[in-house]
């Protein structure tokens, strides 16, 4: 056996307990808030998603990253969650405050990863409840819009509470929705969130007030800008909390 022969043995054995199993997803750059592996946002509410988490993150506060993926490739979600913030070290070593909001469109599974210095404000039953009670059933419907846009300002309640969404939504888009309109949709979201994190039950209720919030609109959103730059992890840490969900 030569040198060249060996050297290839080797690495076929080693490499992937270093980079992954085998056909695992393969995790981008980071370079936004948002990456749509799975092509399921529409462009205008990526562009929305993006700078709404920009100014979140450049005004001090978590850094938040979503992310669509076709498919798992067949392993557990916890395990390519786990890669993608390991990889991008979201939040900062200072403060690990980190959020992953991840979506897998062919085992139609989702998760929500909590840096650890989110664990605190955003914990396992509350990102179980987001994922199931305010994201499943929009997503169940196709509205993957309505149900990210959702889940994102769910998480931000949680991690951010004092930072202004709807200011922040209003100040994206040269031909946004009048005022009127934004205003309604976040009481609406600030309600819903009252409802359902302070006893209030998945179904129905929750159902009537996603409908009127987001009268029935599945691929709109507040769009007409672009993400900037600036957005590279700063070191932030994990250990596996949040919560796994499907619809």
């Amino acid at each position: 056996m030569n040198i060249k022969t060996l050297l290839f043995l080797t690495l076929a054995v080693f490499l992937p307990s270093s980079f992954g199993f085998a056909g695992e997803p393969q995790v981008p750059p980071l370079k936004a808030p948002v990456y749509d592996g799975g092509k399921v946002i529409s462009s205008s509410m990526e562009k929305t998603l993006n700078q709404l988490l920009q100014k979140l993150y450049k005004s001090g506060g978590s850094q938040i990253a979503v992310v669509t993926l076709p498919s798992l490739q067949e392993h557990p979600i916890e395990q390519v969650t786990l890669k993608f913030v390991e990889t991008w070290k979201l939040g900062t070593a200072k403060s690990d405050r980190g959020v992953l909001l991840l979506l897998s469109i062919q085992e139609r599974k989702s998760r929500i990863e909590v840096g650890q210095g989110n664990e605190g404000l955003l914990t396992d039953v509350q990102s179980k409840r987001i994922l199931e009670d305010i994201m499943r059933p929009l997503l169940s419907q196709g509205r993957f819009d309505d149900a990210i846009l959702l889940g994102v300002a769910s998480i931000i309640r949680n991690v951010d509470p004092n930072f202004p969404i709807e200011n922040a939504l209003q100040g994206t888009s040269s031909s946004r929705p009048p005022k009127k309109r934004s205003s309604f949709f976040v009481n609406i979201i600030y309600l819903l969130l009252f409802l359902l994190f302070l006893g209030g039950g998945r179904g129905g209720l929750a159902g009537f007030f996603l409908g009127a919030a987001l009268g029935g609109g599945g691929r709109g959103g507040f769009g007409g800008f672009s993400g900037g730059g600036g957005f590279s992890g700063g070191g932030g840490g994990f250990s596996g909390g949040g919560a796994s969900g499907g619809w």
